[in-house]
Parts: structure tokens; sequence; C-alpha cells
């Protein structure tokens, strides 16, 4: 699946290229998606009752964007703090922490398991 934070934002020049764009890499993400929770809800999904899914997604968003924000604060701090550096190597370190929270999710750039 191509991500949705994937498409080339520098070659857009229109508000209509950037919708089109969206709208490609949105339909190919919904598309594995949707074919995904079929076989994850046995299929049929228009002759389910989706209350029950549709709660579980709500506080699984929750739980995202209390991680994320947190998680943006801590990358932006970093960041800082490469501008800020007394040499290239603390700037660098700092970078390094701030791309492993966005790639993995922390500062030591492995996954929670390994830690």
């Amino acid at each position: 699946m191509k991500s949705l934070a994937d498409f080339p934002t520098e070659d857009i020049k229109t508000p209509e290229e950037h919708m089109d764009a969206l709208m490609t890499t949105f339909e190919a993400a919904w598309r594995e998606k949707y074919m995904k929770g079929q076989a994850e809800h046995g299929g049929r999904l228009w002759r389910k009752s989706t209350l029950a899914f549709m709660g579980e997604e709500v506080l699984d968003f929750v739980s995202y964007f209390g991680v994320l924000a947190p998680q943006l604060k801590r990358v932006e701090e970093l960041l800082h703090l490469t501008r800020t550096a007394d040499n290239i190597l603390d700037a660098r370190n700092y970078a390094n922490k701030a791309l492993n929270i966005m790639r993995v999710g922390n500062e030591e750039g492995r996954p929670e398991e390994e830690l």
C-alpha cells in the first residue's frame, strides 16, 4: 500500500493537482484496508451492523492521537536542539532521535518489543 504521506507534494502546483494526488493515494490505501477489513470481519460488510466496529475505530483514533501529539512535541524539541547544538555530532544525534520517533515511535529507533 502506498502511504497517505508518500505522494510527492513538491511536484504539485495547483489545488486540483493536490486534490487528485490525495484522492489517488487515498483510494489505493482505502481499497487495501477495506479488503483487509472484509477478511477480518467475515465479509459482506454492507449486511452487518457497523456500530460496534465504529466504536472500536474511534477509540483507536483517540489512542493514536494521544500518542502522536507528545511524539510530535518531542520531535520539535529535538529538531530545535539540532539548531542550537554545540557540534555536528550532537546535532546529528538529536536529528537521529527525531527521525527514530517518526519511524518507529521512540528515540532508540527500535521496535518496542526489542527494548
